[in-house]
């Protein structure tokens, strides 16, 4: 926050903590799926919410509660992941096959916004289309260690 008062530097983290904190309290009100997505949000923001001013209403939005909700997300599913020398990634070709660190049938990692929020099995859906989608099996706080 270069150029800014030491006074306006905090004010401007305590707006935005009570808006990060009232889009988790907003994103609760929409089922399992959005609780996840709420817990990993909290656990990066908890550390801050001590210093939230205790006027500020977290569940304000001056009425542009539609408007957040409909902010974009980028989620990812990732079916497995695997780490090798730069010499044998200059080595992969057309063909070539990368072990991953999953077993079929494992299940795969649901990332929102980099942020493991659920995990799910791969399925092949019946729309004439050939595309895949996932059966979310786990919705919540979720270890990232031993899956």
């Amino acid at each position: 926050m270069a150029g800014m008062t030491p006074s306006n530097a905090v004010e401007a983290e305590v707006a935005s903590e009570a808006t990060e904190a009232g889009f988790d309290q907003a994103l609760a009100g929409m089922g399992d799926f959005s609780e996840a997505m709420a817990a990993g949000l909290a656990a990066e923001s908890s550390h801050n919410a001590a210093h939230v001013d205790a006027h500020a209403d977290a569940t304000d939005f001056g009425g542009n509660s539609a408007l957040i909700m409909g902010l974009p997300v980028m989620m990812k599913v990732v079916l497995g992941s695997t780490k090798m020398p730069v010499a044998s990634l200059a080595k992969l070709t057309k063909g070539s096959v990368v072990k991953l660190d999953k077993m079929v049938g494992d299940p795969v990692d649901i990332l929102v916004n980099g942020r493991l929020i659920a995990r799910g099995e791969v399925v092949v859906l019946n729309e004439g289309t050939s595309r895949f989608g996932v059966v979310l099996t786990q919705v919540g706080a979720l270890p990232t260690a031993g899956k």
